[in-house]
């Protein structure tokens, strides 16, 4: 009797293991379309709105006016916390990434009917894009909802 080798078998031991290998999931373009901008614009609002807190203390403004730029540091952030949450696929980021845009929305309406259309109309239909985006079924099932 010959052994396993000999008739040119390998033993249990020494065979590769058909394992199947998961690839994980590819970003798929909307998720760049939405997470990039998002994150991107996020950044922009912190340097602004941080620079005009900065410069309404330090010349000694009170009430409203430095809070209204504190809260736009505050939505600023955790805009860029969505960005970066929707890019990684975070189940949060998509339910505060559409609440960031409806907060962007209602505060580009304000400026709007201040007299400040051309500035505010580009982010109205901004935001509305990405608010719509975020509904999407790809954005969806990127973030597990």
């Amino acid at each position: 009797m010959t052994s396993p080798d000999e008739e040119g078998l390998t033993p249990p031991e020494r065979r590769p293991r058909n394992r199947p290998t998961a690839s994980p999931p590819r970003r798929s373009g909307m998720i760049w379309f939405v997470a990039l901008p998002l994150g991107l614009l996020g950044l922009l609002g912190v340097i602004i709105s941080g620079k005009l807190f900065d410069d309404q203390i330090s010349h000694g403004e009170e009430g409203f006016g430095p809070a209204v730029a504190a809260i736009a540091v505050l939505v600023s952030v955790c805009q860029v916390a969505c960005g970066i949450g929707l890019f990684v696929g975070a189940g949060w980021s998509r339910n505060g990434a559409r609440t960031v845009c409806v907060i962007n929305l209602v505060a580009g309406l304000f400026v709007l009917l201040n007299g400040a259309a051309p500035v505010a109309a580009v982010g109205l239909i901004l935001y509305f894009v990405l608010l719509v985006a975020l509904s999407g079924e790809q954005v969806r099932d990127w973030c597990g909802d």
